[in-house]
């Protein structure tokens, strides 16, 4: 069973959590956000037995084997160097870093940690993806050869 520390309490953890529907064996055992208030609302919603506000004790708790970042992405790099610190398997969306320079540094520090360390992808779980998909299966949309979308952060 792998124990999971999930950091981020807003629509990307959504994603993560409908993605993590299909994987077996493992369990999210903490969630972590800056706000008490979403960290617990979060765990209530999502069924997480606790909740914290300090992102280096989260990570660094017994029961954590798995640190997933779906951060703001200026919290990837201290979630992620925190997590190879502390020597857990870390899984970060994108971007990993602000920059290659940040991304370097992550890499470096989990390489140099040992710990497995992942890159994920989550807009499989968007809105407009999943209602794309839904006409695609649904005969909505003929044969698609090609897609190209835009994404932006306001």
């Amino acid at each position: 069973m792998v124990r999971i520390g999930l950091l981020g309490s807003g629509f990307v953890c959504d994603f993560y959590q409908q993605a993590l529907r299909y994987v077996p064996n493992h369990r999210v055992v903490v969630n972590f956000s800056q706000s008490a208030e979403r960290a617990q609302a979060f765990a209530a919603k999502w069924g997480i037995p606790d909740w914290s506000t300090d992102l280096r004790a989260t990570i660094a708790r017994e029961d954590v084997d798995l640190v997933v970042v779906g951060l703001p992405n200026h919290m990837h790099r201290p979630a992620c160097l925190a997590a190879a610190e502390a020597r857990k398997a870390v899984v970060c969306t994108k971007p990993l870093g602000r920059n290659g320079r940040e991304a370097k540094e992550i890499l470096d520090a989990v390489r140099q940690a040992g710990v497995w360390h992942g890159y994920a992808e989550t807009e499989a779980f968007m809105p407009d993806v999943v209602r794309a998909k839904q006409a695609v299966d649904g005969g909505a949309i003929g044969r698609v050869l090609i897609v190209r979308s835009r994404e932006a952060h306001i």
